[in-house]
């Protein structure tokens, strides 16, 4: 969002524009007072050229809010993924199921990114016939981390992948 302050009469040829970045997250509240903020800081420029800066006093107040904002977190740059989902298919003679769930799990700020996905997966199918029956089986299983840490002007990359798939396959045949 970008908020321009356009001069009138003494400040007819004065024109600022100022850019307020709002998080996806924000609640009302907390973006009518990153709005508020800039326009504060836009009507400054003009207060400090007008009559008025005479009668205006400018003190500092350092936030406790500030030294602690790496211990702040609430949740707000974690982002959660669920996902499950299956099938069935059956008739005379066959029967097939599939069943996959994953869930991701990611930190993203200024200073790092986590991303982490797990995945599960169960499939059986089943050949049943008058002579012979045939079940097959496969569960499948895999995680993946990746961490990227940025450190000051420069870009570092750390990454931890951790890729571990287990793949069962069982079939049973049974002969009438």
């Amino acid at each position: 969002m970008s908020l321009r302050f356009i001069g009138l009469n003494q400040f007819q040829s004065t024109e600022n524009e100022y850019f307020v970045s709002l998080q996806p997250d924000a609640s009302e509240e907390d973006s009518r007072q990153e709005i508020l903020e800039m326009l504060k800081k836009g009507l400054f420029y003009y207060l400090l050229r007008s009559e008025e800066a005479k009668n205006f006093k400018l003190s500092y107040k350092k936030s406790e809010i500030l030294d602690t904002k790496d211990e702040i977190d609430n949740l707000r740059n974690w982002v959660f993924r669920i996902n499950l989902n299956g099938w069935l298919n059956r008739e005379k003679g066959y029967s097939n199921s599939n069943y996959y769930s994953s869930l991701s799990i990611n930190k993203i700020s200024e200073e790092s990114k986590f991303l982490s996905n797990f995945r599960f997966n169960n499939s059986s199918t089943i050949y049943d016939y008058p002579d012979y029956k045939l079940k097959t089986e496969t569960k499948n299983s895999s995680a993946n981390f990746t961490y990227v840490k940025v450190w000051g002007q420069n870009f570092q990359l750390v990454q931890f992948p951790i890729f571990q798939e287990i793949r069962f396959l069982t079939i049973i045949i049974n002969f009438a």
